[in-house]
């Protein structure tokens, strides 16, 4: 008779974390390798394929499906670097829109840098009225600066969370303000400014 073979016993055993947790970093942080995985994955779950060409098809399906035309958004990859991706700042927000309705819409809000606190956002001043209240995703390219999230505006009934896409382009080195500080003057008319 021949002998049963060995059963074969691991030698490393990963877990990844949660996919919200790596979608925090990821927004947090601004790490485009983890946006690029992430995109994969994503392409690989709709379509059961990854690349660039999966990816396109699957974030097309997604936007649709979420009534974002593609003259307003049209990705080609997963971290927004490729000088082909075209957005307008009402594709980006009407993102952040539907995805504050979809189950993960609180993990989605939570994984945004925080301004004055944390990730990107860290460094930029805040306001009493600011402090806390406003969270964004940065992108930047050569030139160009983008600011897309949520500011919450607790002294307004009617409008206690708006959703913001603030796009700036042009800003080369030495334009004054600069990016960051449009953002900061912006940030404060969120939720300071009655909103009609």
């Amino acid at each position: 008779t021949n002998p049963m073979p060995p059963v074969p016993v691991p030698l490393v055993e990963l877990t990844s974390p949660p996919l919200s947790e790596l979608v925090r970093v990821t927004n947090k942080e601004s790490l485009n390798l983890y946006a690029e995985r992430l995109g994969m994955r994503f392409a690989r779950e709709r379509t059961g394929q990854e690349g660039y060409t999966a990816l396109r098809t699957a974030l097309a399906a997604e936007l649709l499906r979420r009534g974002v035309p593609s003259k307003d958004l049209r990705p080609v990859d997963g971290s927004g670097l490729s000088r082909y991706n075209l957005a307008t700042p009402r594709g980006m927000a009407r993102v952040i829109l539907t995805s504050l309705q979809e189950p993960y819409g609180a993990a989605l809000v939570d994984s945004l840098p925080v301004l004055g606190v944390d990730g990107t956002l860290a460094g930029r001043p805040t306001t009493q009225a600011t402090a806390g209240r406003v969270r964004a995703k940065t992108g930047t390219l050569t030139g160009q600066k983008c600011f897309v999230g949520v500011a919450e505006r607790p002294n307004d009934v009617e409008h206690p969370r708006v959703v913001f896409a603030l796009m700036l382009g042009n800003m080369d080195e030495g334009t004054k303000p600069n990016a960051n500080e449009t953002f900061d003057v912006f940030s404060t008319a969120l939720v300071e400014l009655p909103l009609h």
